[in-house]
């Protein structure tokens, strides 16, 4: 349970504004909160609510010519942070109050080996020897239950995966043991199975440190999993705060009831998918698409020809070890066939690294499968030449 004796960081009417054309419109309306020792406090709120400015604003990495906190103070430890220089930010922040930024493939420097950037934090923040710096970074990437520390110690950031470079991001941002951790999004880019990892490994850390967390998060449900208390973000306002049971069954304002209610139902399909707008407006349509209805949209779908059909695609990767090794061979896709009708929505999930990207870049001929057919529209793409995979690219779209 989180010690609530005092209050470890204060917001006071903070009030932020942004340069817009010569003159500073308002983003963040004097919000009120506190962040107890020993505490994780979940900030929810769609994007755009002012949740990740908030938090720029307490580590003073608020963007300087186009920005301006023009009302409050931030409290940190009863001591006024609100206008440090540069350099006296520069002791507090990784040391005292460290953040988990929401992008880990854009936070980690790509052209710098992962132990490295970790013991760059050791060597700015502690009197440790280099040797001392290595022996603690290899601790920390055990205590984030990253495989093998030694051998990810020399690895690139593109040679791991989403996960792991998670993992990297919170060895570098508790490796100097910080008082409060700022977790912005942590878990957005990371599948569902890799994301309860890293919400159970927050977990573990908080209690085991005793540090509190600050976790900002569009997800409800996943805030809900971790934090002791909840503030509610809305167009740059905090509508409303609480423990975080009473915020989940008693939800007071209309936005967080939006918010809990805008979640889509997995027992029954609406004809339009409301908004939070529409709770907000009372305007809500319940028109459910009737197993009647469904039936029938599926038999006309199915009696079409499929628009794409891919059969028994494999994708091969070969690796060699060491300059006149062996070479490893590695199946990322093996023997997979599916169909594709006009009209229709296919799901295709499953964890990083199953090959659900391998078998898209296949499909548009970015990564030629290494066997199998890909039929679109009758015609087999994987025997296109140049020209005719050009004149395709039209016809199907990435979103990456």
């Amino acid at each position: 349970m989180a010690d609530l004796s005092f209050p470890l960081l204060e917001v006071r009417q903070l009030g932020i504004s942004f340069l817009r054309e010569k003159s500073y419109i308002p983003v963040i309306h004097g919000i009120d909160f506190q962040l107890n020792s020993n505490e994780i406090l979940g900030v929810v709120g769609e994007s755009g609510s002012g949740k990740s400015v908030s938090s720029l604003a307490i580590m003073g990495l608020l963007p300087k010519r186009i920005s301006s906190i023009n009302s409050g103070s931030i409290v940190f430890e009863g001591k006024e942070i609100t206008n440090l220089s540069d350099k006296e930010f520069q002791k507090i922040r990784g040391n005292e109050i460290a953040m988990i930024f929401q992008e880990p493939m854009s936070s980690l420097n790509p052209s710098l080996k992962c132990g490295f950037q970790v013991a760059e934090i050791l060597e700015r923040h502690t009197e440790l020897s280099n040797k001392e710096i290595k022996v603690e970074v290899l601790s920390l990437f055990e205590k984030v239950k990253l495989p093998n520390p030694e051998e990810l110690f020399n690895k690139y950031p593109h040679q791991i995966s989403g996960g792991q470079k998670q993992r990297v991001m919170i060895a570098m941002a508790i490796a100097c043991k910080p008082k409060i951790l700022i977790a912005d999004e942590p878990t957005t880019a990371l599948d569902v199975t890799v994301q309860k990892e890293i919400i159970q490994l927050l977990k573990d850390l908080q209690q085991e440190t005793k540090m509190s967390i600050l976790f900002i998060s569009h997800d409800l449900s996943l805030v809900s999993e971790i934090a002791n208390r909840i503030l509610v973000m809305y167009k740059g306002e905090i509508v409303e705060q609480g423990i975080a049971k009473a915020i989940f069954e008693n939800p007071q304002h209309n936005y967080t009831k939006a918010l809990i209610a805008s979640r889509p139902s997995l027992d029954f399909r609406l004809k339009r998918l409301p908004t939070i707008q529409d709770f907000l407006n009372n305007s809500v349509s319940n028109e459910i698409v009737s197993s009647e209805e469904r039936k029938e949209n599926q038999e006309k779908l199915y009696a079409q020809q499929p628009i794409l059909e891919v059969k028994n695609v494999e994708k091969e990767y070969l690796s060699t070890i060491g300059l006149f090794g062996k070479k490893l061979s590695f199946k990322a896709v093996d023997d997979v066939s599916f169909k594709i009708y006009e009209g229709e929505t296919v799901g295709l999930v499953g964890e990083s690294g199953c090959g659900k990207s391998t078998l898209g870049n296949a499909i548009l001929q970015l990564d030629k499968a290494t066997a199998g057919q890909i039929f679109y529209k009758g015609n087999d793409i994987t025997k296109l030449s140049k020209d005719e995979i050009r004149k395709l690219r039209k016809e199907i779209q990435l979103i990456f």
